[in-house]
């Protein structure tokens, strides 16, 4: 009997996952966990380095590893990044995976119970279910990235360096995670389970530094000092919600408790309409940060770096965690005279 009930709600179980997939379509476009800190943009060169790229940074990507690398920008450099999307091996994978589960769903909801007693649809459901618990399902988006720097005349003995940045970030993060207790029946155990939504929005997050580079000849082991301070402003909007399996076979009472779809005047038919449902349905924060780093080139083919982000920060009535790295990197082919690629 709990079989048959669940399998004649079939519809509007499908229903309630189309509104959940509607509400995780919604949360991609406001992006990340409000308790991490903002994800920085990762270019291609750091990214295959592994991001081991402080104590290398002499690119706009300095921006976000570490900003004593502006200073080797002696001219002018502008880089404009339309998009960029990271998304998760899970997430990937499971897309066509997540389509066919709606539509095994909605293939169910056309059948008699006789069809659906002879069919193992259900339990494949159920398995599908079970496979997303072990999931992790995140996607990354940055959206219109501009960044420049440009190199100022020679101060004394310091070369110095300013730039400025201005991003969109949009991240969301969906998961299914085991909650309640444990059910005879595996329909009455993923109904239980709790699908758990965090997501962000950050626009027009803006960066500004300064860099300088200077030679310490009476320095044993020291050739090149750079060091350079950043600092970030932050507006975002983020939604952080929880909901089960069977609060989506009400639709209804699953938009009416977790997502207000309602308009000023009653029609979404406008950009406005969509910014006034993102406003309804997320939170606002806004805040700061400060980044500090140092670069220094022990040789030609051995430099070392200190960064420490955020420094000092602000994020609504929190702070970002502050992180402090110390890298080392070494140039072998420099070192053997064969030149570096």
């Amino acid at each position: 009997m709990i079989r048959i009930d669940f399998l004649r709600r079939s519809r509007r179980l499908a229903l309630g996952l189309l509104c959940g997939s509607m509400l995780t379509a919604l949360g991609s476009a406001f992006g990340q966990d409000t308790t991490a800190p903002l994800l920085p943009f990762r270019g291609i060169r750091p990214l295959g380095m592994g991001n081991a790229y402080e104590a290398v940074a002499n690119d706009l990507d300095s921006f976000d590893y570490n900003p004593a690398g502006l200073a080797q920008i002696h001219g002018l450099a502008i880089r404009i990044v339309p998009a960029q999307a990271r998304l998760t091996k899970d997430f990937v994978d499971r897309a066509d995976s997540l389509s066919d589960v709606l539509n095994e769903i909605s293939n169910l909801s056309n059948q008699s119970e006789a069809e659906i007693l002879r069919s193992d649809a259900a339990d494949r459901l159920v398995q599908e279910l079970k496979a997303i618990r072990r999931d992790n399902l995140t996607a990354q988006t940055n959206l219109g990235v501009v960044n420049a720097a440009f190199g100022l005349p020679t101060i004394g003995t310091i070369k110095p360096t300013i730039g400025a940045s201005v991003s969109n970030q949009l991240i969301t993060g969906i998961g299914l995670e085991r909650a309640g207790l444990a059910w005879s029946s595996e329909i009455l155990d993923i109904l239980d389970d709790e699908f758990t939504l965090d997501g962000s929005i950050e626009l027009l997050t803006t960066q500004f530094a300064v860099a300088g580079e200077t030679t310490v000849p009476a320095m044993p082991f020291v050739d090149n000092v750079r060091f350079g301070v950043g600092t970030r402003f932050v507006r975002r909007q983020y939604k952080n919600d929880r909901f089960t399996l069977a609060d989506l076979l009400s639709p209804e009472k699953f938009k009416r408790e977790h997502f207000d779809a309602t308009v000023e005047d009653g029609e979404i038919d406008s950009l406005g309409d969509v910014r006034e449902i993102i406003d309804n349905n997320t939170t606002k924060e806004s805040g700061f940060g400060l980044d500090v780093g140092v670069q220094i080139d022990h040789t030609d083919y051995l430099s070392s770096a200190l960064v420490i982000r955020s420094l000092v920060s602000s994020l609504g009535d929190s702070e970002f965690p502050t992180t402090t790295t110390l890298s080392l990197a070494a140039r072998p082919l420099e070192f053997l005279g064969v030149g570096s690629i």
